[in-house]
């Protein structure tokens, strides 16, 4: 895979949200639909999808792949070509389940997070007119985290 980079002095801001993707018709049908299918469902389609339209985010797969190349400098190509593929799978169920989730009722969120733990630390700094700033990696559904913590 050949990665171009832009001549010295140009304009590298990322231009994600600028694709033909990004638009509302698409997320209106994603939200009409996705909520409607079992969980299990609604992931393996999601993987698929994110599988079949591979060859639509060029830049986006290579950004993503100068990062885990960063990160993993002694990986061969095929590796990082399959965490690539990794990364855009996951992120498509985590979409998945943001757009079935986000216009659900709160109480019904927690049966669908695994493990959740609410330490008496995380009560205490949650607790009304108190601040709490959480720091963690940016791994699985983060707006689904939201929600769970505003429930508290």
């Amino acid at each position: 895979m050949a990665v171009t980079l832009a001549p010295e002095g140009t304009d590298r801001r990322a231009r994600w949200h600028a694709h033909p993707y990004n638009r509302s018709g698409y997320y209106r049908v994603a939200a009409a639909t996705a909520p409607r299918l079992p969980r299990r469902l609604r992931a393996w389609l999601a993987t698929r999808l994110a599988g079949a339209l591979a060859s639509r985010f060029p830049e986006e797969r290579a950004a993503v792949r100068r990062n885990l190349a960063r990160v993993h400098p002694e990986r061969e190509p095929a590796w990082l070509d399959a965490a690539v593929d990794r990364v855009f799978e996951r992120f498509a169920v985590c979409f998945a389940d943001l757009i079935s989730l986000n216009r659900g009722p709160q109480s019904a969120l927690s049966r669908h997070v695994k493990g959740i733990d609410w330490q008496t630390s995380t009560r205490d700094a949650l607790a009304p007119w108190r601040v709490c700033v959480s720091i963690t990696a940016p791994l699985g559904n983060w707006e689904l985290a939201g929600r769970l913590l505003a429930v508290l």
